[in-house]
């Protein structure tokens, strides 16, 4: 079947509901935009060959979506074009739904991440290994359990069992590796996990995450049924393993919910990515506070070959895969079930986010989370540098900073150097190699922030004495006393 398609792309600044305001021109500047540009025209050019009808791509930069890539039909009879509000299924992005709920119920004081979830499971957990620990939720949510992938032959026959058909099919779950050993996927593991922590919350698992994170997040896209979407809303789910589309009808997952089921769109997981960004405690839409937020992004587990690691990651968090793009520590998770496949990946410290999410399987082209890493990797040096340059136009030598030029004594363990060496003041460290010296960037009177050398991103503040003269500098609080 041949379909014509729908292409837009397009340079959003939307803030979300809970958005403050911050400096979006970075997204303006011709470096930058002309790597989304060429990104865009590249998807057009290759779409065919993904194998999907449509699909649907979010750019977010902190509380912002900054650019969407929509293109195709979310139903190809109808020809209903994709939208960044198009809700797609998302397979097993939904485990870190159920990882943030972990969270919650730990914030809450009713577990610990590392407690043993054996006392809360109505069925015996074997380890025929040596030394056996229990099994913790901190492992259950990393992959880290030595839980079997499944725990029955579920997909091939496509029947999804009740939570007391899943436990009666497993009255001993036999481990397969001892926990924390190793990463070995497990939506078993996950959906035994969503289970129990429905119990301990005394909810069903569905209401809990539409309850305590969809609509606090005001996510009001992202459900578990289907029969709640509109159906110029929904797009539906493609085969195109013979060459032609064929629909795939929804499955419900029952007891496997919590690894798989839930459906959004762009535009709400904009609203989850965003979340991972705000400097706040837990309260109204921040569902989760920034402490714990950090918490699921430290290592749990690391693959085995960090060097050969696949575009997916190279080691897990808790419910994130940790990844690492352009030189910069991300997180992020695929996701894929029969009519569907999605990515999100966030990269932490530049407050940035991608989501790309398409009603069709993985087909030669690129699938999610090799597209995404594609972007990222052209888009965040453009960021980098274009950021540096924006920080070096305010660093150049002025003559008010001749005063801060001389010899500093570090206690007489080392001599620091402030030097004006072409259009900049420079902060030598011994340690510095000739020419990488570090650029001080001025950031309030008397206090600079260090561009290049070895204590890139440390202050520099300059000690005054009351005749304003300088006597010396602090770096990492350490006086050093001009000579």
């Amino acid at each position: 079947m041949t379909t014509s398609r729908i292409i837009g792309s397009a340079l959003f600044l939307i803030a979300s509901p809970y958005s403050w305001a911050q400096d979006l021109s970075l997204f303006e500047e011709p470096t930058v935009k002309s790597v989304l540009d060429q990104f865009a025209g590249s998807i057009d050019e290759r779409f065919d060959e993904f194998g999907v009808p449509g699909m649907s791509i979010a750019l977010v930069h902190d509380q912002y979506v900054v650019w969407t890539k929509n293109i195709g039909f979310a139903t190809i009879d109808t020809e209903v074009p994709v939208r960044s509000d198009t809700v797609f299924r998302i397979g097993s992005i939904t485990k870190l739904f159920t990882a943030t709920m972990l969270m919650q119920l730990q914030d809450d004081g009713l577990l610990r991440l590392d407690q043993s979830v054996e006392g809360f499971l109505p069925v015996k957990l074997q380890s025929p290994f040596a030394d056996p620990r229990p099994v913790s939720f901190r492992q259950m949510a990393s992959h880290t359990s030595g839980f079997p992938p499944e725990g029955g032959d579920y997909w091939q026959t496509m029947s999804m069992p009740s939570i007391e058909q899943l436990y009666e099919d497993n009255p001993i779950i036999v481990l397969q590796h001892p926990p924390f050993t190793s990463v070995a996927y497990s939506n078993f593991a996950v959906s035994i996990l969503g289970g129990v922590l429905a119990r301990i919350a005394n909810s069903r698992y569905e209401d809990y995450v539409l309850e305590e994170i969809f609509q606090p997040l005001q996510m009001s896209d992202s459900v578990f049924s289907v029969a709640e979407i509109e159906s110029e809303q929904l797009a539906t789910g493609y085969s195109f393993a013979t060459g032609e589309y064929v629909v795939v009808q929804p499955i419900i997952l029952n007891a496997l919910a919590p690894a798989g089921q839930a459906y959004s769109s762009a535009k709400d997981l904009a609203k989850f990515v965003s979340l991972q960004f705000r400097n706040r405690a837990r309260g109204n839409d921040q569902v989760l506070g920034i402490s714990s937020l950090r918490e699921m992004r430290q290592p749990v587990s690391l693959f085995p070959n960090i060097a050969e690691a696949s575009p997916v990651g190279f080691g897990m968090g808790v419910g994130w895969f940790l990844r690492e793009i352009a030189g910069h520590q991300g997180v992020g998770h695929g996701g894929g079930i029969p009519g569907y496949t999605s990515d999100i990946t966030v990269i932490p410290d530049l407050k940035l986010g991608i989501i790309n999410l398409r009603n069709g399987g993985a087909g030669a082209g690129s699938d999610p989370t090799t597209l995404n890493r594609e972007l990222l990797e052209k888009l965040i040096p453009a960021i980098v540098e274009t950021k540096r340059a924006a920080r070096l136009e305010k660093a150049v030598f002025t003559d008010d900073w001749e005063k801060y030029i001389g010899d500093y004594d570090m206690a007489g363990v080392a001599t620091l150097k402030i030097i004006h060496a072409g259009e900049y003041l420079k902060f030598f460290h011994p340690f510095d190699e000739p020419g990488k010296e570090g650029i001080l960037v001025p950031s309030s009177e008397g206090s600079f922030e260090l561009e290049g050398g070895v204590a890139s991103g440390e202050t520099i503040h300059f000690d005054m004495d009351n005749a304003r003269d300088v006597v010396g500098l602090r770096v990492v609080g350490i006086l050093s006393v001009k000579k």
